[in-house]
Parts: C-alpha cells; structure tokens; sequence
C-alpha cells in the first residue's frame, strides 16, 4: 500500500512538471506569434520610447516585469537585493546605466558590500505611487532592503490630492507571489487573455503627445493662468508649445507657482496634514516589505530648488514664486523625516552633500530639474556611504537569525 502512494505521488509529480513544461512551450509559441502582452508591474513590459528636449535625448527600455531595469535575475548567495522606489529612481533625462539605482549597485560593490539594486522607479510618482508599487512589487522580486527616494518639496505637495489611508494594503501575499511566478512562467499566454497590443521594436517619440497636450492645457486655461503663462520666459513658452518641454512643469508653475513655498513647510498647518498623509503611504510600504521580512529606508532626494541659487533660478522661469532662503531650508528634509519617523522607519540625507557640490557642479537640468549624470553619479555615491554600515549590520543580523534557526 505505502508502494503504490509513493507511486502514486512520483507519477502525479512528474505529470505536473511535465504539465508546466509543455505549458511553458506553448506560451512561448503563442509569444513567437502573438503580438500581445501582459501588464507590467509598473510600466508596459518590453516598452521602448523616446524623450527628446533641448537638454537631453534619450530612449527608455522596460523589462518583462515592466521595471526600467535589466532582467530580474537569479538570486545568488551573498548578494543583498535592493529595490529602490521614487520620482528621480527611474532616471528620467539620463541612460539607465546612468541611474542612481545602478550606479549605487556599483558603489557600494565597490565597497565590499555586494548588492543587486532593482530600479522601481516611477517617473512623476507620489509616496502614494510608491506604496502602490511596492505592493504589487516586492511579492515579486522579495528584495531583502527597500529604499524609498522621497523627492524634497514635491512629494510633499503631492500628498494633498492623493491618500494612502483609502486602501487597506493588500493581504494576498501568497497570491501576488503566484501570480509573479506565473507571469514570469507565460508572459505570452497572459498576454493574450489582456488584449493589450504590443510596442514590438518600435520606438515611440513623445515629443508629439507633448505638443498636443500643451495645447490643450492653454486652451483650459483661466484668465489669471493666461496671465502667468503670457509672463513665461519666451524660451521656456516657446518649447513647451513645440512639444519639446515636459507640459507637466509648465502647468504647476501656472497653477500651482507656490509649490516649492508649501514644499518648505512654510505653512506650518499645511504641513502637517501633508506629512501625515506621507507617513500613511509610508506605512504601507513597510507592510509590505514586512511581509517578505524586507527593511525599509527611507531617503531624502535633494531637489534643486532647494539646493542652489541656480537651480532656484530655473524654477523662476518656470514661473513658480521661490525665496532664496529656500536654498538654506531645513524645512523640505525636517518634512519627510517628520514623516518617516511617524511611519517607525530610519531617515536619511545628504542635502547639504549637495548644497557644497553645486557650487561647481551641474547636478540638474537647468530647465527639466532632475539629475543629470553628474547628479545621479554623486547621490549614488554620496549614500553608498551612509548605506554602507547599515547594510553590514542588516547582513549581519540576517546571518545571525540564520544561524540561530540552523541550532534549534
């Protein structure tokens, strides 16, 4: 009798990995003929698109999760899996080998502490987009730490048209686990069931949506908008009805020109309610990364408004209202660890790294405002320092609990 189980179990394991294979095969003929493909954990996967600006020129790529990263690779005993979340993670404007997230992988490397960094950056996102992407990330490629890259001032701002407290995070770990495996399993066969048409090799240039989008946005403007936008530096007016300028900066200088003033917490109110909706989006991202055991770090990003009397100057152009004193603030980094420290994570900064550097460096895009390789290259290596003994002491523990399980 206890034969013909074992029996039994070895023919019905055999048949279910001979299932998955023929399965696997299949969805990889259906991928060889189909021109459909499933939703990515971020973006489209296998997407290619091209931005192009007077500053800068580049196509982005995405994986077949849908990340702007290579392909999630194997595990490998001794590496530290970091996923990096944020606006500036996704290294809009620059190569993705120019990105923070990688250009940290090499640094801390470099340093004896071997890690792999996924890049789950989201281009304009919020700490609500954040939680968001760690919920449906982090089941997927179980990183053993999460950073999270708080934009100073912006990120702030945005919490007052977004909320984490609406969703109760997630309990499906299990099933958001599965559903990773058998998306990576049969890309091709999920796609199918979505009906999604695929980018292919094509490579889409923006420039054109642009345009159109900058049109229509001036034509939904209000008489006191007109006003602001009719008083814009003609270069910078000029380029966004060409297309060749992100609309989305135009539009908050015109609408919203004391955005980097309520970032500061100038208004002392305001920001309180702000912080402790980030605080709540903050929360989330912790049960989520709980849920794999994964520790959670949350990182101030410098922006440069907030850094140097040039950069202050761009955003004037952009028709926002700024103060010098912003530049010496303390206000945008006190926010974001105001609100870390409410959601029980570590903060960390390397603002005023940034204020002594740009003195001489060009850290942004004059008109765009995010890093340039420049200051991508020095905040990766900036926090590759102050990661570096956080990351030992996170292995170590790691190691200990290990060992402490193999005794028992």
């Amino acid at each position: 009798m206890a034969l013909g189980k074992r029996r039994l179990a070895a023919f019905l394991a055999v048949s279910t990995g001979a299932a998955v294979l023929f399965a696997m095969a299949i969805d990889r003929v259906v991928g060889f003929v189909s021109t459909v493909p499933v939703s990515g954990l971020i973006y489209g996967p296998h997407e290619r698109v091209r931005y192009r600006t007077p500053e800068f020129d580049v196509i982005v790529t995405t994986n077949s999760l849908g990340l702007r990263d290579r392909e999630l690779r194997p595990r490998v005993a001794g590496v530290t899996r970091l996923l990096a979340l944020g606006d500036f993670t996704y290294g809009w404007s620059v190569a993705v080998q120019d990105a923070w997230p990688r250009v940290l992988e090499t640094e801390l490397t470099q340093r004896g502490v071997v890690v792999e960094v996924i890049n789950g950056g989201a281009a304009g996102g919020s700490p609500m987009t954040y939680a968001e992407v760690a919920e449906r990330t982090v089941p997927v490629v179980r990183p053993d730490v999460v950073l999270v890259a708080v934009l100073q001032g912006d990120d702030l701002v945005q919490m007052a048209e977004a909320s984490c407290d609406a969703k109760t995070p997630p309990r499906r770990g299990v099933r958001r686990m599965m559903s990773g495996l058998v998306r990576m399993l049969y890309p091709n066969i999920l796609a199918m069931a979505h009906g999604v048409p695929r980018a292919g090799d094509d490579v889409r240039d923006v420039s054109r949506v642009w345009k159109d989008q900058a049109a229509d946005m001036v034509h939904g403007f209000g008489a006191a908008e007109r006003r602001r936008f009719a008083q814009l530096d003609d270069d910078i007016r000029e380029a966004f009805l060409r297309g060749e300028l992100n609309p989305g900066l135009v539009m908050l200088g015109v609408k919203q020109p004391d955005r980097f003033l309520t970032g500061a917490g100038v208004d002392t109110t305001t920001a309180k309610q702000l912080i402790d909706a980030m605080a709540a989006c903050l929360r989330r991202v912790s049960l989520a990364a709980a849920r794999v055991n994964a520790a959670v770090i949350v990182m101030s990003v410098p922006y440069g408004a907030y850094v140097s009397a040039r950069d202050l100057k761009s955003k004037r152009r952009l028709g926002f209202d700024v103060d010098s004193q912003l530049m010496n603030s303390s206000g945008p980094d006190d926010a974001i660890w105001r609100a870390a420290v409410a959601a029980g994570l570590p903060f960390l900064t390397v603002t005023q790294h940034f204020r002594n550097e740009a003195v001489t460096k060009r850290l942004y895009f004059p008109i765009d405002g995010h890093f340039t390789s420049a200051g991508n290259r020095l905040y990766a290596q900036a926090f590759a320092d102050v990661l570096k003994p956080m990351l030992e002491t996170l292995r170590q523990g790691a190691r200990s609990t290990h060992e402490s399980d193999l005794t028992r």
